[in-house]
Formats: structure tokens, sequence, C-alpha cells
């Protein structure tokens, strides 16, 4: 359980459930009730089947970028990560199913355009970040058109879309490695860590300009934003090494989980 449990990355998926009431709480709804449990779990297990698909796919990559994971390392078999990823998909689709249309359209949505990242637009250059940074905001525009107000959520999706499109340029500097090994054309590969880390300065510089654009985040917004550029600051200083990246990688999952709790107690 413990090995199923890194793999889907249960922590990371939390974050995304925990940005449906986030943005629920933005667009006005009051107080906890069991209405949140079955949206907040949806985002969980597609953000979990997003994760568990990624290592299926890249099983052969991560032996070179990430061997310590469940599936190179041999803790689980491919086999059962493929029965794990379909009973995701199902419960995923049973939820959306039950949620109603919409909900069922967004779950069609994600499934389909995580898959298309995984297998194609990870290559595309500055696609495949711009895509996971729009992944990550739909949880936040699920919770508010849950609400009833989804034009007040979307500059905060737009500032946590920003943000880990950032951190999503960051990691093609940590997987460089074994994505040009294995063919994927991802910005590291395509541009070079420098100008990587530039394009991630980029997208940190997007979502600190809508943050302070934007009235009623732009005290909480641009601290966000510059939390977690203090996190990435490290990776700019030469000689970069791979050991440096993966810490602010690991950091930077602390930093915006913590973010999402902060911000969802603030708004609560």
């Amino acid at each position: 359980m413990a090995a199923v449990l890194r793999l889907m990355r249960a922590h990371s998926a939390l974050g995304a459930a925990l940005l449906v009431p986030l943005g629920g709480a933005l667009a006005g709804a009051n107080g906890w009730d069991g209405r949140w449990i079955p949206p907040a779990l949806l985002a969980f297990v597609l953000a979990a089947w997003g994760n568990v698909d990624n290592d299926i796919h890249d099983v052969a990559i991560d032996r070179l970028n990430r061997p310590t994971r469940p599936l190179p390392s041999g803790a689980l078999t491919v086999a059962t990560a493929r029965r794990v990823a379909a009973t995701l998909a199902g419960v995923a689709l049973g939820l959306g199913g039950w949620l109603g249309w919409v909900a069922l359209t967004g779950t069609l949505a994600a499934l389909a355009l995580t898959a298309a990242y995984t297998r194609e637009l990870k290559g595309r250059g500055v696609l495949g970040p711009a895509l996971v940074g729009m992944l990550t905001m739909w949880p936040l525009a699920f919770g508010g058109l849950l609400a009833g107000d989804l034009a007040r959520v979307w500059p905060v999706g737009a500032v946590v879309g920003a943000l880990f499109a950032a951190r999503e340029v960051v990691k093609t500097v940590h997987d460089r490695a074994g994505d040009a090994a294995a063919g994927v054309g991802t910005l590291a590969v395509r541009w070079g860590n420098r100008r990587a880390l530039a394009c991630a300065a980029v997208w940190l510089g997007v979502a600190l300009g809508v943050a302070w654009a934007t009235p009623f985040i732009r005290v909480v917004g641009s601290l966000a934003v510059l939390c977690m550029a203090a996190v990435f600051a490290p990776v700019w200083r030469a000689p970069l090494s791979v050991g440096t990246v993966a810490r602010a990688l690991a950091w930077s999952k602390v930093v915006g989980l913590l973010l999402v709790v902060g911000l969802l107690v603030w708004w609560r």
C-alpha cells in the first residue's frame, strides 16, 4: 500500500483535492459540509490517475531520472500499476457521472489531456508546462463553478497555474538526461538548462503580475509567488547540479501544499 501511495503521489493528489473547496471558498461558499467531499475526491483520483499513468509510460526514462520510484525500483510491477490506473479511471468516471454532466465532461477532458501530455505534449517545448499549469488550475475552477461564481476564481487559478508551469519547466531540467535519451523534446532538452530556467522565471513573472493586478489577492498572491521563487532560487546559481534541482522540486511541493492549506484557511 505504501508503494501504491507513492505511485499515486498521494501528497500532490491531496493538493489537487484541496483546490476544489478553495475554489468554492473564493467564490463565496460558506462552511464545510459533505457536498465538497465527492468533487474533492474526484480531483484527488484524477490527479492520482495522471501520476500513475505517467509512471507507467515513463518507466524506462525513470530508470535514469528517478530510479527509486516504485516501478523502476521494482517495488511494484507495471501490471499492478496498470490495475491501479484502471481502478482510478473507473472511480473518476463513476464520480463524474454521479456529479452530473459538467463534472463528467470535465473528467473526460482531464483524462484525455493528461494522457496526451504524457504521450505527446510533454515533448512539445513550451506547450507541456502550459498544459500542466492549465490542468492544475482546473480543480479551482471546478470549485468556483460549484459555488456559482467562476469569474472570481480565475485570477487565483492563473497564479496557481503559472506557478506550476514554472515548476514543470524546472522538472525538465532535472529530467533532462533521461528525456534526451528517450528523444523527448522538453524545454531543457530543446533549449538547454539555462534557457529553460529563464522560461521558468518568465512563468513566475506572469504569476506575480496577475497577483499584483488583482486587488483581492495582491498581497497573499505576491507572497505566494515570492515564496516559490525563493525555493527555486538555488537552481539559478552556477554550477547547477541534479541534486540541487531535486531538492528545490521537493521543497516546492511542501511550499505549494502549505500555500493551498493557508489560502483555504484564509478565505474560510
